[in-house]
């Protein structure tokens, strides 16, 4: 699973008119996360101190501060 913090995406460029129609798109048919099938990834909102967690932003190779694997 891939993990994307909100000001990185913002960051890459992308036409962020598009980027802010999509977002809020997708906030107006919010589902519930137990009944979603197939997410393929994490949007973090203003949790910068998630990062260190993430150095590679992917799920499955989170790792605390000290260097060692979450999962």
């Amino acid at each position: 699973m891939n993990i994307a913090f909100i000001d990185e995406v913002y960051e890459r460029g992308i036409d962020e008119a598009a980027l802010n129609s999509a977002l809020e798109a997708m906030w107006k048919r919010r589902v519930v996360k137990a009944q979603a099938m197939g997410i393929h990834g994490q949007l973090f909102y203003e949790l910068d101190e998630k990062k260190t967690f993430y150095p590679s932003r992917r799920d499955e190779e989170a790792e605390n501060p000290g260097g060692y694997r979450l999962r």
